[in-house]
């Protein structure tokens, strides 16, 4: 990975170059939870091409009660399961509107089955 003598440098890096900073800040355990918000601000803009990342950040021990809120309204069902499944962080008006989606419920319980 390319070395970085400071946030100048971010202005010119490639698209290759962003996509793997982003991964390296999902893959550290102490990305703070406004990073991983922006991460997943940005990423929500395509989200069928970034829903691996997306899980990741749903995943992760820092992500924000915000973070979960803003996830719970992804277009990839996945990610709004990942929402379900993190309920400890997850804010309860967030786990209700869920509920009411009985795809999720299903596939959330069929998941914890099968783990």
């Amino acid at each position: 990975m390319k070395k970085f003598s400071g946030l100048f440098d971010l202005e010119n890096l490639s698209g290759e170059e962003i996509k793997q900073l982003e991964w390296e800040l999902v893959r550290s355990p102490n990305t703070p939870a406004n990073v991983l918000h922006l991460l997943a601000e940005e990423n929500l803009k395509a989200p069928s091409l970034e829903w691996p990342l997306l899980m990741r950040i749903v995943k992760h021990r820092n992500v924000s009660p915000e973070t979960l809120r803003l996830l719970s309204n992804c277009t990839i069902k996945n990610i709004r399961i990942g929402v379900i499944e993190n309920y400890a962080k997850t804010p309860i008006d967030v786990l209700e509107e869920l509920a009411s989606d009985g795809d999720l419920h299903i596939a959330s319980l069929q998941r914890r089955r099968s783990s």
